[in-house]
């Protein structure tokens, strides 16, 4: 069943671009006719016998009914698309393997028979050409071949155009396409000025097919291309032997870590910062717990100085955002609990953040609670911190914050799911109060929030001082902002840091507690617990009372 709807899908494919094809042709009939007394002499005599303005009524209404057809077929090819996918997925008898895998089979097969339907139509043109315009055909044969070879030359010598290519071919099929339809019309024009030239209809025709071809052939790239990216998705689900087995991209690690090349690129990567000439260099590999980092410590030595102590943290590909994020904090906040950063560059396409780590030692927590003790410590710190103005408004710029999640549909889904359970009261009057608790939030001063600090993060500088080696997932929220739920523990954190920034002398307790309340609240939505943020929202109305009778 699956080879007859391929063939068939094939098929109407094939016919659908025809029928494109005659239904742009009809149209420049029609006008050759309407600018003339009579009718051309090239014209079929079958046509001539309807006479001018009966047969361009006809031209035109053919036209019309051609192109529908056009579209009839292009609908009925997406129909036997999903047919014949759904065949092939049944046949192989295998349970769900990954999500959309419906649409990924569908898409696939469709990508397949306009792939093959597009070959095949490009086989016909050309096939057509060498009987009624040789040279044309032959003229875009030499331009395939020669564009492939030049292609393949270049991927051959540049890794960048290689990896460009592997990547997805970009803009190659369109500029394949434009250019040798620019090369068929500029070969007519001379042919028709110096050559010997075919007759003018031939021509119009040829140019129209070339113009179609060219269009196939580079769908036909882009959809080969496609089905490659797609090839171990597509073997699982239409194969029997197959397994689907997720690609893991090449991160580039493997080469950067090999010790013979490695201390060549640290080199390179040092001289953006100081002197590297006539230094002795070691380097050692460092964890600091977190995914897609790769983190080494040089020691560097210049002639009798003291040594120096260099950290390289390498982020992967996929965590540039999050290096970009880094860098915009360590460039714009003065006094933070990190070691001094000496600047960024790029090691084989990825981001390389240079920190000055003369001195420092990891922290080893002798039990849990050092380990606990030292993060309380730090995050007390961090809150301590007065953010930059300039950091705040390019924060705001990029950033969604408490405020801004917080919505009614969150409420309004909630109302549904305890319709009928429990008492929606409180919800609908949250969903009332909301723009006026988002306005209490949105005054409240702004501090950092370091929501992944993992064990190796945290260093010890000379002094045994707190310093963070990582700061890639920072966060601008309101004070309060995922704190402990209840006032008993909130009041002593708010009080010392009230000493510490005496800008928030006047934030009352309550606001700050409505903020840990809302945060609390968004938190255990996103997560799925709605029980637990039903329970917040309890909470939530009474203390926002309580802000409100604060400031009467």
């Amino acid at each position: 069943m699956a080879p007859l709807l391929t063939g068939a899908a094939v098929g109407l494919t094939i016919a659908s671009q025809l029928l494109f094809l005659v239904s742009f042709l009809l149209p420049l009939k029609v006008i050759l006719l309407l600018g003339r007394e009579t009718i051309p002499s090239y014209f079929p005599d079958f046509m001539v016998a309807f006479g001018r303005e009966r047969l361009i009524v006809v031209l035109s209404v053919a036209s019309v009914l051609f192109y529908f057809s056009h579209l009839v077929c292009d609908r009925m090819v997406t129909r036997f698309s999903d047919r014949g996918a759904e065949k092939l997925v049944q046949r192989s008898r295998k349970i769900a393997i990954f999500e959309r895998q419906d649409e990924v089979a569908s898409k696939g097969y469709l990508r397949f028979s306009q792939a093959f339907a597009g070959l095949c139509f490009t086989g016909v043109c050309l096939f057509g050409m060498l009987f009624f315009y040789t040279k044309l055909a032959f003229l875009i044969l030499v331009y395939f071949l020669v564009f492939s070879i030049v292609v393949a030359l270049l991927s051959a010598g540049s890794e960048v155009v290689r990896d460009k290519l592997a990547d997805g071919l970009g803009t190659l099929p369109k500029l394949m396409a434009s250019l040798g339809f620019l090369i068929t019309f500029s070969f007519i024009v001379v042919d028709h000025l110096y050559l010997e030239p075919v007759g003018v209809l031939v021509s119009v025709v040829s140019l129209l097919l070339s113009r179609q071809l060219f269009s196939k052939a580079a769908n036909v790239l882009k959809d080969t291309a496609e089905l490659y990216q797609q090839q171990g998705m597509l073997r699982a689900l239409f194969f029997h032997a197959h397994v689907f087995l997720p690609e893991k991209k090449a991160s580039g690690f493997a080469g950067l870590a090999e010790r013979a090349g490695r201390d060549k690129w640290m080199l390179e990567s040092l001289t953006s910062v100081m002197d590297t000439q006539h230094v002795k260099f070691s380097s050692r590999w460092v964890s600091i717990g977190a995914p897609d980092l790769l983190c080494f410590v040089a020691d560097v030595a210049a002639g009798e100085g003291g040594g120096r102590q260099i950290l390289f943290k390498i982020f992967d590909v996929n965590r540039s955002a999050q290096a970009l994020h880094e860098a915009s904090l360590l460039t714009q906040q003065r006094a933070l609990p990190a070691p001094a950063f000496l600047g960024a560059t790029t090691v084989a396409g990825m981001n390389c953040h240079l920190f000055e780590i003369t001195g420092y030692n990891v922290f080893v927590p002798d039990d849990e609670n050092s380990w606990r003790d030292r993060l309380v410590e730090f995050r007390e710190h961090s809150l301590a911190l007065v953010p930059a103005p300039a950091l705040v408004s390019s924060y705001l710029r990029s950033r969604v914050q408490l405020v801004g999640r917080l919505n009614v549909q969150s409420l309004d889904y909630l109302s549904h799911l305890y319709e009928g359970e429990r008492d929606l009261e409180p919800l609908v009057r949250l969903r009332e109060l909301l723009p006026a608790i988002i306005q209490i939030l949105g005054e409240l001063p702004l501090a950092f929030h370091l929501p992944d600090i993992r064990p190796n993060m945290i260093w010890l500088d000379a002094d045994g001082n707190s310093r963070l080696l990582h700061w890639g997932r920072w966060a601008l929220e309101p004070v309060g902002f995922n704190w402990p739920q209840n006032a008993e523990m909130i009041e002593p954190a708010l009080t010392l840091l009230q000493t510490r920034r005496h800008e928030l002398s006047d934030l009352s307790l309550n606001k700050t507690l409505l903020a840990a309340l809302c945060s609390g609240f968004e938190d255990n939505y996103r997560k799925g617990h709605y029980d637990k943020a039903y329970r917040l929202v309890l909470a939530i109305l009474p203390v926002y009372a309580e802000c409100r009778r604060g400031e009467v």
